[in-house]
């Protein structure tokens, strides 16, 4: 709720009595009690409290605060004494709530106090129904405004057809929450922002936790204190992670500070486009990417249409355009899909549709992020016109269709394409695919042509995963295939983890709770790495027939951890916002988060200028998820 700035309604002459008066329903009267000892109880914060208010000094507490239960019982000439309170009133708070919206005496209350040209001083505190769902055919018994706040007052005092827009607090499950909405009403009697009320307040807040525990220290001869300080910096003492625990669970901590959101957001903005600019460096003069960023070393390399498309894909995520203009973008993210001069084919053609088959049939893991690529560079605002949508529409159902020998009946996906191949499905390749089919949901596209299709296998390439999840003792994630079929992946698992939670938040297919708990030790445990936390590798084997012929194919790839444990973080606090988990598990998390991106970034970023391709892309990918929704 944003405070009016410096409105001059308020008549300078009136001697008021009330810093406001609360209008209800007494079916509300619980809410009404409630805000009324809230409000007088509340102390102002240093610098509120003393401050200029329209010439008077403000005191550290709002009192009185009229309540017509507490201020008129038993009076006679109650309509004439309302009406006095209310003029003496700076500030109209209106408990808003399906049984007020029908009240005549809140409907009046609110229509003389607008009357007497104070229409930018009414507050509402919305406890229940739904504001203007009386313009919602079937659902007008939800309606929580009065027909006095919903609309303006016309010159006679009455109530008008004109909208108003009135400045709201709201308590209901998964709003404001009782301590924000308070904040709000009091930002909005002072006419000051909420922000910076808020701000102060938890400075105060913070300030008096620290009191209390350096008062409580005092009494052991500041032994205690050290001993939390110490405990909560990390130092191997008995009870340390009880106290952890527990001034994680008041976010308390001192010597582990989470940084603020907005600190984090600028960072990892930058680091975005640090890696931006360093792709864009690699940019040949075809429009390829090169598949490694360093200087001087691509000139016996060839264009690889995987790594560019990965890197395409990555940008057409990311929020910012940096060095790429819309047409340079779409010039390079289509240079896949588009023959080069001279040939007939395009770059993904050569890949998974040559003219003569392969006897060295392509992995699956290209054509998983094709799909991300036409996804994603559908869904970036403004980038491709609509004239060009049908030619992507047949790309797209190209490598759907080049992806179909590598889909398994049962929800898997294999590295390599036939059912009569030795290798069983895996889940590196399931990961991929439910990432390809999460970006074809979010961009509305088809899975061969059906969205019927496509939510089909997302959730049985979903419910695959959840099936194929391994506790063994500690570890407990994701196992390879093959030599590696007994050694759960690290970075492996954060990605299956990431796509689990992006499959739980946009299409509603859950999580258990064992692969939750798991999920949220690992990503806690983020916290305690570095920029040197190792990267593994799986390596993927299997005798596959071609034209008849059984040939072995095996292909190694890199299991990156830092993007995919960014992207599951942000999952899961997405996750948490709907589903309430534990405080401390809150905190943790965002402290981990903050780690990777404020600590652990600039130094990786910094050392992925100067290397593969695809891990530059694959990290732009995951620090997309780090922003400002």
């Amino acid at each position: 709720m944003a405070a009016t700035t410096g409105p001059a309604s308020i008549d300078d002459d009136v001697d008021f009595k009330y810093w406001a008066f609360i209008s209800y329903s007494h079916q509300d009267e619980a809410w009404a009690t409630w805000i009324h000892r809230s409000l007088e109880g509340y102390r102002l914060p240093r610098g509120v409290a003393g401050s200029d208010f329209r010439g008077e000094k403000v005191p550290k507490h709002l009192r009185p605060v009229f309540r017509d239960r507490d201020e008129l019982a038993g009076g006679a000439d109650l309509g004439g004494k309302l009406r006095r309170s209310l003029r003496d009133s700076r500030t109209l708070i209106v408990i808003c709530s399906e049984k007020s919206a029908g009240s005549k005496w809140v409907n009046e209350e609110v229509r003389y106090f607008k009357s007497l040209g104070r229409e930018d001083r009414v507050l509402c505190l919305i406890v229940s129904g739904e504001p203007y769902a009386c313009g919602t055919p079937g659902a007008e018994h939800k309606e929580c405004f009065p027909k006095s706040i919903r609309f303006q007052l016309d010159g006679e005092g009455e109530i008008s057809s004109e909208p108003a827009e009135p400045l709201a607090a709201d308590v209901r499950p998964g709003k404001d929450g009782k301590p924000d909405a308070l904040l709000k009403l009091v930002a909005g009697v002072l006419d000051i922002g909420f922000d910076r009320l808020k701000q102060r307040d938890a400075r105060r807040r913070k300030m008096r936790r620290i009191q209390w525990y350096a008062g409580s220290a005092c009494g052991l001869i500041f032994g205690a204190a050290g001993y939390l300080l110490l405990a909560d910096q990390g130092v191997g003492l008995p009870g340390k992670e009880t106290i952890q625990l527990e001034l994680d669970r008041r976010e308390l901590s001192v010597m582990r500070a989470v940084a603020s959101d907005e600190e984090i957001f600028s960072t990892a903005k930058r680091l975005r486009l640090d890696l931006s600019n360093a792709i864009h460096r690699a940019k040949e003069d075809s429009g390829w990417i090169s598949q490694t960023l360093r200087d001087g070393e691509d000139d016996d390399l060839p264009d690889d249409p995987f790594s560019h498309s990965q890197a395409m894909a990555a940008l057409c995520v990311a929020p910012e355009r940096g060095p790429w203009s819309d047409d340079l973008l779409l010039k390079c993210a289509r240079m896949t899909f588009v023959p080069e001069p001279g040939k007939s084919i395009s770059g993904f053609q050569e890949l998974y549709a040559p003219p003569e088959p392969s006897l060295k049939p392509f992995d699956s893991c290209g054509a998983f992020w094709f799909v991300n690529l036409l996804a994603a560079s559908t869904r970036k605002e403004g980038l491709v016109p609509g004239s060009m949508r049908p030619a992507l529409a047949e790309d797209l159902l190209e490598v759907q269709q080049a992806l179909e020998p590598y889909r398994a009946g049962t929800g898997g996906w294999w590295m390599f394409p036939g059912a009569d191949q030795t290798a069983p499905p895996n889940a590196y390749s399931a990961s991929l695919a439910l990432l390809a089919l999460l970006e074809c949901r979010k961009a509305g596209l088809p899975w061969m042509g059906s969205v019927e299709r496509r939510d089909e296998l997302l959730e049985a390439t979903a419910l695959w995963l959840r099936e194929n999840f391994h506790q063994d003792g500690k570890a407990a994630g994701w196992r390879g295939t093959g030599e590696n079929r007994y050694e759960i992946f690290d970075g492996l698992t954060l990605q299956i983890h990431a796509t689990l939670l992006r499959a739980k938040n946009e299409a509603g297919i859950g999580i258990p709770d064992h692969i939750l708990q798991a999920m949220e030790r690992q990503l806690i445990d983020c916290a305690s790495r570095t920029a040197a936390f190792p990267v593994a590798s799986g390596e993927f084997e299997s005798d596959i027939k071609v034209q008849g012929r059984a040939i072995q194919r095996k292909e190694a790839y890199r299991f990156l951890w830092y993007p995919w444990a960014l992207v599951a973080m942000d999952g899961w606090l997405k996750m948490e916002k709907a589903e309430p988990r534990p405080k401390e598990q809150v905190v943790r998390i965002r402290r981990a988060r903050a780690h990777l991106v404020m600590d652990i970034g600039p130094v990786l970023v910094d050392s992925l200028e100067n290397n593969w391709l695809f891990m530059a892309a694959e990290t732009l990918y995951g620090l997309s998820s780090v922003r400002e929704d």
